[in-house]
């Protein structure tokens, strides 16, 4: 699974420079349990203006939720996170997700989920062992802000998948909510405070109350600084899905999640490392939630 927002060519990110950029990330990587762990910075004012960029799935994403949604089109009269459509990628602003899982070739297979490609880049219909896939992912680009989540169904089947998709409309819906709140105070702490209820609070709640089961959630927000030329990428995540900054600069992928791996290095792909919904009875497992933060030139 993929939710990417490419700031290099956005005309909205970045001052909509097409030209050739070199920005470089800032050495350093800062990341933590707490809100204090992410250096106070002071924040540009998010924009006031429309969403240039919304894109959420595979199939109906974080739109499953509501009725009045198709899944074809993800389209509705009905706003979710100000956005009535989420079926606008851009360039820069894109998501996919693709089973790595063995083809179903049993007699009587379901036929497969539709993907979040392009019809002619679409290839031969197949039906994967595990279907339906339980990864779900949301992006949403405005002027000098972005937003984007990406959260993994733990297990097979359609509680996990139900888990994911309420964990990334509620990040999706809380941080659009709180953008007039950060307004007032524009700091790097504000804005990881809302991040972290969107994570613990306000997804957990979502996946409760539609029964879901338990999921892993990365929500990151791309925003401005007030120093001229700079901004920052601020993650919270809990569970094994990992975010990465490519920079152009220097050629090399950035994993800014580092701080929610195991501390040995091992990574065991049975264990995620924390989740969301009833994992300790009603509560979350936040064994490994980590804010992080990454600047970027």
């Amino acid at each position: 699974m993929l939710a990417v927002v490419d700031m290099f060519k956005s005309p909205f990110l970045f001052g909509g420079a097409r030209k050739s950029v070199s920005r470089r990330c800032r050495p350093g990587l800062h990341h933590g349990k707490e809100v204090k762990a992410v250096p106070l910075v002071a924040l540009a004012e998010p924009s006031r203006g429309p969403v240039a960029a919304s894109f959420t799935g595979p199939n109906a994403g974080l739109t499953a939720l509501d009725p009045k949604y198709s899944a074809d089109s993800r389209e509705s009269d009905v706003q979710i996170a100000d956005t009535k459509n989420w079926d606008r990628p851009s360039e820069f602003a894109y998501g996919i997700s693709v089973s790595l899982y063995e083809e179903d070739r049993s007699p009587g297979a379901a036929p497969p989920p539709t993907p979040s490609l392009p019809e002619e880049a679409r290839g031969p219909a197949t039906t994967s062992v595990g279907d339906p896939v339980a990864d779900v992912f949301g992006v949403q680009v405005r002027e000098n802000v972005a937003v984007l989540a990406i959260a993994d169904g733990v297990g097979w089947g359609q509680k996990p998948r139900l888990a994911a998709r309420c964990a990334v409309r509620a990040v999706m819906e809380h941080v659009t909510a709180s953008l007039p709140e950060i307004r007032q105070n524009p700091t790097s702490h504000a804005l990881s405070k809302v991040l972290v209820e969107a994570v613990t609070e306000k997804a957990q709640e979502l996946i409760l109350e539609h029964n879901g089961t338990l999921t892993t959630l990365s929500a990151a927000v791309v925003c401005e600084l007030t120093t001229p030329g700079e901004w920052g990428l601020f993650v919270v995540a809990v569970g094994d899905s990992p975010v990465y900054v490519y920079c152009p600069h220097s050629r090399k992928v950035v994993d800014v999640t580092v701080g929610t791996h195991p501390s040995d290095g091992e990574r065991d792909v049975r264990n995620s490392g924390g989740s969301l919904g009833p994992s300790l009875g009603t509560k979350p497992d936040l064994e490994n939630l980590t804010g992080c933060v990454l600047y970027i030139l």
